[in-house]
């Protein structure tokens, strides 16, 4: 029996995210990330699987712009191995799809490249 409210819960949850979509701009984001997904054997809301990423991508980086980098690029790969309806949700709730790698590739490198240059160029003198 339990199984059965289960898979409810999990085609509901798709549901009002495809009526939000089509009909409720407002509310896309909340329901995209009450969109239950299956992700190793369990199922978990969005919004859970999105912190979880969080969690694997705090320490990874230093500068603000590498570190929303490597999340998008998580997001984006944990997407792939989701189903269709899944996978936007997990994109629409996180705000990153992979249109957006390649600008956020080339704004992490030159805030790498920024920071080398502040921390290891010859210092300004002063007259």
């Amino acid at each position: 029996m339990e199984s059965h409210h289960k898979w409810n819960d999990y085609f509901r949850s798709h549901r009002e995210f495809i009526l939000a979509t089509l009909f409720e701009p407002d509310r896309v984001h909340t329901a995209a990330g009450d969109v239950l997904c299956e992700v190793d054997g369990k199922l978990v809301k969005v919004r859970t699987l999105v912190d979880e990423i969080e969690q694997q991508t705090r320490g990874q980086a230093t500068l603000p712009e590498t570190w929303e980098f490597d999340f998008a690029r998580r997001v984006v790969a944990q997407a792939a191995r989701l189903g269709r309806f899944e996978r936007e949700a997990l994109m629409t709730f996180a705000r990153y799809s992979p249109r957006d790698l390649p600008r956020l590739s080339q704004e992490a490198h030159e805030a790498v490249v920024t920071a080398s240059q502040a921390l290891y160029a010859e210092p300004i003198c002063q007259r």
